[in-house]
């Protein structure tokens, strides 16, 4: 519980600090998945299942000891024939104890089974964690991804015009034709099109990141994410895939339905209960008696085949969780192994895109400074504008999705988060 109420406490500091950084305007990607765990239903929902598996462990645990029960009679009956022994009003009240002293070995397994239940739903709550956190990431550079793009566009869009007021200028002068100056306003009609596209785009991206976050103002996103200028090997990243809070919640399912398998087989072994009673009122003969003990012993002889079909099904559902643990592991190798070679693709994709890039804008330059010295025609430079702005657009998307894949990358191996 004090481990419990720990961890509340940093989530109300981390939301608070938050919400300052946020009053201010400045949001990192920490920030924003801070807020996000404070409202995470998912979260919420582990942790009321973490409740749930740690009263279930109470109660297995409740089971060793002993129970203690008062109870009190009233019988009524028809007037016998021998008083004494069995009198017409009957009035009974006594205290009862019951303490197991052995049930096969049951008590104990399913204690343990609890226990790793326990560690199970905590590790699911970790992986939801980890979940959000992808979220988070997706959502945020999404964002910044848009925010640039509509960027580069407006620049592009305003160079642009000031390339149309030069063209209206050699206009008057007969210098340019009406079609170069029509071209260039059809140019910018179409880049006003697709910032309002981007616009649009960006209004969703917020709300997306507004229903994870909780925020309903807008702040600066400060990216303080780096990328490694070069990944350590795949075989590490594959190591990892152990620590992955779904694989070892998936783990300690299976050790939980092992011991099952034990918690099953004990129907077999009889069982030994001590019990006592003390009377306060007790009828007839046995009046002056106050107390009683004894052992009981019970052994299990023939059931209908009933425990027996337990003890398979809990072999069943062991040998179940176990296949589902290699095909959960498989798959997330399998998972990492695909990231990696795509992050390492996006990575050489963005160094040829942005020698492209700069090309492209160098090629704008040189089209720009030969039209006005009549060598190339304006198609020519709105062309090549046309190339220079999609090649910085291409750059920026290929720059935000190599650091969302890398995020991911983290998550996948329990890097992210640590808290």
């Amino acid at each position: 519980m004090a481990k419990k109420q720990f961890q509340k406490i940093l989530i109300l500091f981390f939301g608070l600090s938050t919400q300052c950084l946020a009053s201010v305007g400045t949001l990192t990607l920490e920030d924003a998945y801070q807020l996000a765990l404070k409202r995470s239903e998912d979260v919420q929902i582990q942790e009321e299942q973490i409740n749930q598996a740690e009263e279930k462990l109470s109660q297995a645990k409740g089971g060793l000891f002993p129970t203690i029960n008062a109870v009190g009679t009233f019988l009524k009956q028809d007037h016998s024939a021998s008083f004494a022994t069995s009198p017409t009003t009957q009035n009974t009240m006594k205290l009862n104890l019951t303490q197991p002293l052995f049930k096969g070995l049951r008590d104990f397994a399913l204690i343990r089974q609890q226990g790793k239940n326990l560690d199970s739903v905590e590790l699911n709550r970790d992986q939801a964690k980890t979940q959000l956190f992808s979220d988070v990431s997706q959502a945020y550079y999404q964002l910044l991804t848009l925010l640039e793009d509509l960027k580069i566009l407006s620049q592009q869009k305003q160079v642009n015009e000031k390339r149309l007021s030069e063209l209206k200028d050699f206009r008057k002068i007969g210098r340019s034709r009406e079609t170069d100056v029509l071209a260039l306003d059809a140019n910018i009609a179409a880049q006003e099109a697709n910032i309002e596209a981007v616009r649009v785009q960006l209004e969703s991206a917020w709300g997306a990141f507004s229903f994870l976050t909780g925020l309903d103002n807008r702040p600066e996103l400060n990216d303080r994410e780096e990328i490694p200028s070069k990944l350590i090997e795949l075989s590490e990243f594959q190591l990892n895939v152990k620590n992955r809070p779904d694989l070892k919640a998936l783990e300690s399912t299976v050790l939980s339905l092992d011991d099952g398998i034990s918690v099953a087989r004990g129907g077999h072994f009889p069982t030994v209960d001590f019990l006592g009673n003390y009377y306060f009122d007790r009828p007839g003969v046995l009046a002056p008696v106050k107390w009683d003990i004894q052992l009981a012993v019970v052994f299990p002889i023939f059931q209908g085949g009933v425990v027996q079909s337990q003890v398979r099904q809990a072999s069943s559902l062991h040998q179940q969780a176990e296949i589902q643990f290699e095909k959960l592991k498989r798959q997330a190798v399998q998972q990492i192994s695909m990231l990696y070679q795509q992050i390492q693709i996006e990575v050489s994709q963005e160094q040829k895109q942005k020698l492209a890039s700069d090309l492209a804008q160098k090629n704008y330059q040189a089209e720009l400074k030969d039209s006005r010295l009549g060598l190339v025609t304006n198609l020519d430079v709105l062309l090549a504008l046309s190339n220079a702005q999609d090649s910085l657009r291409l750059l920026n998307r290929i720059h935000y999705q190599i650091k969302i894949d890398y995020l991911k990358l983290l998550a996948y191996t329990a890097e992210r988060p640590k808290r």
